[in-house]
């Protein structure tokens, strides 16, 4: 019986998630390169993205990053992120993701 409600909550939970990351596209090689042109470095977008669904699908549903402008994000993301509770480091690669996911809608 344990068994079975681990196996229908894990089916819940998996169901959830996928619904949530639905709309947020995740990082192609046009992504990495307008990081790359954007920071001068390589920026990884990939683990941008894995932290923003992982941490910020917690408290709402994920928000695709064209929906928001650069300095909107500006403004709402500081407060996001101290809930989050990202470092320095993580919370750069979340904005790095999001700044890629915007630009690369927005010029196709």
């Amino acid at each position: 019986m344990t068994r079975s409600i681990y196996l229908i909550l894990l089916a819940v939970v998996s169901v959830w998630l996928v619904a949530c990351t639905g709309s947020v596209p995740r990082p192609t090689s046009l992504h990495r390169d307008w990081a790359r042109s954007r920071y001068g470095v390589e920026k990884d977008v990939d683990r941008g993205y894995t932290l923003y669904v992982a941490n910020c699908s917690g408290c709402h549903s994920l928000y695709h990053p064209s929906e928001y402008s650069d300095s909107a994000w500006a403004v709402v993301f500081p407060e996001m992120r101290e809930k989050a509770k990202l470092s320095n480091g993580d919370a750069d690669l979340v904005l790095a993701y999001i700044s890629s996911a915007s630009a690369v809608v927005k010029a196709h």
